[in-house]
């Protein structure tokens, strides 16, 4: 029999649906890709007193584990996004103290994504519904040993609230990742810089293309 990959991982309850017990004629017909290769060979997966039957029947419930096992110990995604730019002038959540164009554009993809934490000059990782002041400091303003105690504290603060399983996509412009990536590749995290290279308006136009795509497919279903 033809070698396959795994299926497309399965929700909890349907895979939980997988293993209700019933008389196997009664059984649905399954279009799974074991079960697909099965027909392909002539076996009838739902076929009792068959020892081919009864091999593909394991196959499907392995795989269906396996797959299951991989949809919910899949790695976390943590996005981080650079707490820059003009902002209001009363105190609030920072994700409300944040109002220029890129902010704003970043933090509308990332709340779509899942979870997501704000990178600040002065309070270093900030939580979106964090209530703080506007205040007037920029990484240029630090020194270079200042810049790389930031990213050291800011470093700490991912690690303290994630592990190593935890991808961490950076939506921020070189400065706020510069030194940070550094020190969480020494401990084995994931990163990625989807936007890297791109300047402020080419990120924006992405972001929104990105939006505009997770739209379009929501209406679709």
């Amino acid at each position: 029999m033809a070698q396959h990959t795994l299926e497309k991982p399965l929700a909890a309850t349907q895979f939980y649906s997988t293993l209700t017990r019933c008389p196997m004629h009664q059984a649905a017909r399954c279009n799974c890709r074991t079960c697909a290769i099965a027909r392909s060979h002539r076996i009838n997966p739902q076929q009792i007193n068959n020892r081919p039957a009864s091999i593909m029947r394991l196959a499907h419930n392995l795989n269906s584990l396996l797959a299951t096992y991989h949809y919910l110990s899949k790695p976390k995604t943590l996005y981080l996004v650079a707490g820059c730019g003009k902002q209001t002038n009363q105190k609030a959540a920072a994700k409300e103290v944040y109002c220029s164009q890129h902010f704003q554009a970043c933090r509308k993809y990332a709340q779509t994504q899942g979870g997501w934490k704000i990178l600040s000059p002065l309070h270093k990782v900030l939580e979106p519904e964090e209530i703080i002041s506007p205040y007037d400091l920029s990484p240029r303003s630090l020194s270079p040993n200042e810049r790389q105690q930031w990213a050291q504290e800011v470093a700490r603060r991912i690690m303290q609230k994630t592990n190593p399983d935890t991808e961490i996509v950076f939506l921020t412009v070189k400065l706020y990742r510069k030194q940070v990536i550094p020190i969480l590749k020494a401990h084995k995290y994931v990163i990625r810089t989807p936007m890297e290279g791109l300047g402020i308006g080419q990120q924006i136009r992405w972001l929104t293309d990105k939006l505009s795509a997770s739209k379009q497919l929501e209406l679709k279903i």
